[in-house]
């Protein structure tokens, strides 16, 4: 079923995002962003509470801030990357830099996104991500970590 403007899919029924952010107001634009593509998001505010939520359901993206009250989002990106390999993962920082841009891209992340000087974020292949069915991400495995592969090498998007 095509969903048009005015037409809409039940909430339970749409391609669910997981965003992780302790800022509820980007939180909120987040999950409006989201809805707008025709997605749900559920949203934490924590690593505990974004562990939780990827416990009880599956995910067609995250997108996860680089800094929360209980950790890092790093954190998250390497328990996708190893629990939940089919999931792209987008790193969100407002305290960017090339270092935590690599460690994020190591960790497993296929984008980096800067927040700008209000907090909003730059939104590039992000919502490419959720136009493939999740079947069809190849994630870097261990194997490909150890041969030396690239991070986001098996991502495409067009």
């Amino acid at each position: 079923m095509s969903v048009g403007r005015t037409e809409r899919r039940p909430r339970g029924e749409l391609a669910r995002v997981l965003v992780v952010d302790d800022e509820e107001d980007i939180r909120e634009l987040l999950d409006l962003t989201v809805a707008r593509m025709g997605l749900s998001a559920d949203c934490a505010g924590s690593v505990n509470e974004a562990k939780r939520l990827l416990e009880q359901q599956r995910y067609k993206l995250c997108i996860t801030d680089m800094r929360l009250p209980d950790g890092d989002g790093l954190e998250i990106v390497r328990l996708i990357s190893e629990r939940y390999g089919e999931t792209p993962v987008a790193v969100l920082t407002a305290h960017g830099s090339a270092q935590n841009a690599v460690a994020a891209l190591k960790a497993g992340a296929f984008d980096y996104v800067a927040k700008d000087g209000r907090g909003v974020p730059h939104w590039r292949p992000c919502g490419r991500a959720t136009d493939r069915p999740v079947s069809s991400y190849r994630t870097r495995t261990p194997d490909d970590r150890a041969a030396g592969a690239q991070p986001g090498a098996g991502i495409h998007f067009r």
